[in-house]
């Protein structure tokens, strides 16, 4: 093995030290190199070796222009003035230079213009001749002289690249014209059209067919309903027709975007009109779809393929009959053949409904047929691409079914979930996904608009009953046989809460306990999807809904101490509101008070792990009070009877103080009714002293500075609804208090200057509240104050 040579340390210059780093270094030899060559073009190399050229700026206009000129383009530095047409304007480009057209319609040209195109050069060339012929004979530039003009133009076109470039140019402007000049010459300018298409039908340019389908579906488009009589004009349409299945990519989407502008966007449809009118070439389409079908079934080739895509888009404008015929075509194609076919056919059924069809097109009974179609049509469970097909062409139906006639469409939801509930078996990650997608659409599609059709006070023994199997067959997919699903049967437990719990909350008391037994189940995974949806029925259907469904079962005679649904009280904490307070006070007030007992009767036990468990349960149980205190719907009537109980509870028991002052808080916030308001500032005689006393207590093992924070924002809040006279007697006693303070005297036990600051801070809150008067005598007294308590 060869071993190189060690490299001797040669002796050469080093940098001072120190200086390493330094950014004015003595030797600059390849500075100087690159500033004689930064800003000099290239060629001007032997100018700058020259004497003084170093340092010279060479950047000059001139040389600029040279620059530009070289590279054949004219890059302007400044803003180049705008050039109008049609009330229109764009700026001048490249290609402007050598045409003075000034017709927007031709703008894409000049902007976008590649020097290296020759179809570009030949159009820029054409139009540049026709704009200078329309000048010289003083015309307007309008898109009817430049359409004339090249109209003409194309009739002695000889080559096929000049073709081309008029066609592109006849392709940009005939949008623009007025369509009484393409109605009036329509005969004239078709026939040249089609004479064209069929001399290059077999040319390899793609331009040329392209622009010329694109002209004539411009010119169909505006024509009316006594046209379409004429055969000629649908001979014109079966051209194009014609070239929809043509082996070019690019020709046969021209024609099919052509097609589908024809019988979507035509004047005779009546776009953006409430008109449900169809095409009157509709019918001649539809026959043209039956006779391809038939005549293309057995090859199942691209040609076929692509039938099925120009279908797919035009399918909901053909009248019913056909469409009827087509749909169980697809359904036959969908049945008997391969797995590409097959899924070109439910693709078009799938774009046949997500279009939202018209009533002439597809009526409630011909969808309802379709879904029932469709069930015969159900692929194997391990064919996973025609089942994801399958089920969303399905699940669409339903959707659009539900639009034609929603109380209708709830009579086939039973079917549905049952024939759906059976995928959530599969053992195939992407398919448990759209199971539960299909069936939250559903929910809060067809579901959603048949109770919104229905009377809430009033409803029909039909929709009761198809919500209540909808319900069931949620509730089977907890069994033991769909337990790879069941994270995803909880999420759509919560969407199925929100469509149906306003209306019939009855139906989803079955649901609930089973899903509370499932949670309470030791091998259950998904515990947060649980909560999640337990939470949502607490928003929706109301705590007392929820907990008579699910009890607490929390008695106080409970001899282990594992409380298998106390999980329900964090959940209720985080989402009950909007309910009545009463329910606190009946229900869960006696079960707190009951775990209050046990937990005394365990500490005289010395049972410590029964004095923490209940002790858990009434700390849980009171965090749900602020909730309750949200916007409650029955203040007025309940709040007498539940103030003594915070009253007393904020005073006697320390531990439950914040949830107190926080539930308060949340009252009077939330009250907006005059009636709800005044009740709750009844009580602020009885509050606002105990309030006080909070916040000018020390904080010691009790009272803490969170009491006493949350007492002064209590306190503010109160303020706001308290009458002025109770705030003004309530701010004369504080007065008195300062004094006295302000002497060294205040009761046993607490410190004269700390109850002194407390009481300032008191001031600030009530002085917002005093009359004029009041607060000058305030503002003297607090100087006189002062004054002693300095001295």
């Amino acid at each position: 093995m060869t071993k190189l040579k060690r490299l001797k340390s040669a002796k050469g210059k080093r940098w001072a030290k120190g200086q390493s780093s330094s950014s004015n270094p003595d030797v600059k030899i390849h500075r100087d190199a690159a500033k004689r060559g930064f800003f000099h073009p290239l060629g001007l190399s032997n100018q700058v070796k020259q004497k003084g050229a170093i340092g010279k700026n060479l950047l000059t206009t001139e040389s600029l222009q040279k620059h530009n000129a070289a590279v054949g383009a004219d890059n302007r530095m400044e803003e180049d003035d705008e050039l109008s047409a049609g009330g229109e304007s764009f700026a001048e480009t490249f290609a402007t230079n050598y045409t003075n057209c000034t017709n927007a319609s031709f703008s894409r040209l000049l902007k976008g213009f590649q020097p290296d195109s020759a179809l570009h050069k030949e159009m820029l060339a054409i139009l540049a001749a026709v704009a200078e012929v329309i000048k010289s004979n003083s015309g307007k530039e309008t898109e009817t002289e430049y359409f004339g003009a090249l109209m003409t133009t194309l009739e002695g076109a000889q080559t096929e690249e000049s073709v081309g470039a008029v066609l592109s140019l006849l392709s940009m402007c005939i949008k623009r014209v007025p369509s009484s000049i393409l109605k009036i010459k329509f005969g004239d300018i078709s026939k040249c059209f089609v004479t064209i298409l069929e001399r290059f039908a077999d040319s390899d340019n793609n331009v040329v067919l392209k622009s010329v389908l694109s002209c004539l579906a411009v010119l169909l488009r505006v024509q009316e309903a006594i046209a379409w009589t004429n055969a000629s004009t649908v001979r014109i349409f079966d051209v194009i027709l014609s070239f929809t299945v043509h082996t070019k990519p690019k020709v046969r989407k021209a024609a099919q975007h052509a097609i589908c502008s024809i019988l979507r966007a035509s004047n005779v449809t009546s776009i953006g009109q409430k008109s449900t009118s169809l095409h009157p070439v509709a019918s001649h389409t539809g026959k043209w779809f039956q006779e391809e079908i038939t005549k293309r079934k057995d090859e199942k080739g691209p040609a076929f393929l692509h039938l099925l895509g120009l279908l797919k888009d035009v399918i909901s404008v053909l009248p019913q009959s056909q469409v009827q015929d087509l749909v169980q075509r697809m359904l036959t194609v969908n049945f008997l053949g391969d797995a590409l076919t097959a899924t070109c056919a439910m693709q078009v059924l799938h774009g046949m409904l997500v279009s939202r069809p018209k009533q002439e097109s597809l009526p409630s009974e011909l969808n309802a047929k379709i879904v029932s179609a469709l069930y015969n049509c159900k692929p194997e469970m391990n064919d996973v691409q025609r089942l994801l097909a399958w089920l969303t062409v399905l699940t669409e139906a339903i959707i659009n079914l539900a639009r034609l006639d929603s109380l209708f469409c709830i009579n086939h939801l039973p079917k549905y979930f049952s024939e759906v509930t059976q995928l959530y078996m599969s053992s195939r990650e992407e398919v448990l996904v759209a199971v539960t997608q299909a069936f939250q659409n559903v929910l809060s599609g067809p579901v959603s608009l048949a109770v919104g059709a229905a009377n809430a006070t009033d409803l029909t023994d039909s929709l009761k009953k198809g919500l209540e199997k909808v319900v069931t067959f949620v509730e089977s997919c907890l069994e033991l046989q769909f337990i790879k699903a069941w994270k995803y049967v909880c999420n759509l437990t919560t969407t199925l809460i929100d469509a149906v719990g306003q209306i019939h909350p009855e139906s989803l008391t079955s649901l609930l306990q089973s899903l509370a037994d499932l949670r309470a189940s030791p091998h259950f995974s998904h515990p947060a999807e649980c909560d999640y949806a337990f939470g949502r029925a607490v928003r929706v259907l109301g705590p007392k809904v929820v907990l008579d469904a699910v009890p607490l079962q929390i008695t106080g005679k409970e001899e282990s101490y594992e409380f298998p649904r106390s999980w329900l009280l964090p959940v209720l904490r985080e989402n009950v509101g909007y309910t009545e307070l009463a329910y606190f006070q009946k229900t869960l007030l006696p079960i707190a008070e009951t775990c209050r007992i046990r937990s005394k009767l365990c500490e005289k036990l010395k049972d410590q792990v029964g004095v923490r468990a209940y002790d858990l349960i009434q700390r849980q149980i009171w965090s749900t009070l602020p909730g309750f205190c949200n916007s409650p719907t029955d203040a007025a009537e309940s709040f007498q009877h539940l103030a003594p109980v915070i009253g007393n509870t904020m005073v006697e028991r320390p531990e439950f103080r914040l949830d107190c002052m926080t539930s308060l808080r949340n009252l009077v916030s939330s009250c907006k009714k005059p009636i709800d308001v005044a009740e709750v500032a009844r009580f602020a005689p009885n509050y606002l002293p105990r309030l006080f006393n909070i916040y000018t207590k020390k904080p010691d093992g009790q009272t803490t500075d969170g009491h006493r924070s949350a007492a002064y924002e209590t306190i503010s809040v109160y303020a706001t609804i308290t009458q002025k006279e109770k705030l003004h007697s309530f701010n004369e006693k504080l007065f008195e208090k300062m004094v006295q303070a302000t002497k060294g005297t205040a009761p046993s036990g607490e410190d004269p200057v700390f109850l002194l600051h407390s009481l300032i801070d008191l001031e600030q809150i009530l002085i917002i509240y005093q009359e004029t008067s009041s607060i000058e005598k305030n503002v003297q007294n607090l100087y006189t104050m002062a004054e002693c308590f300095s001295t």
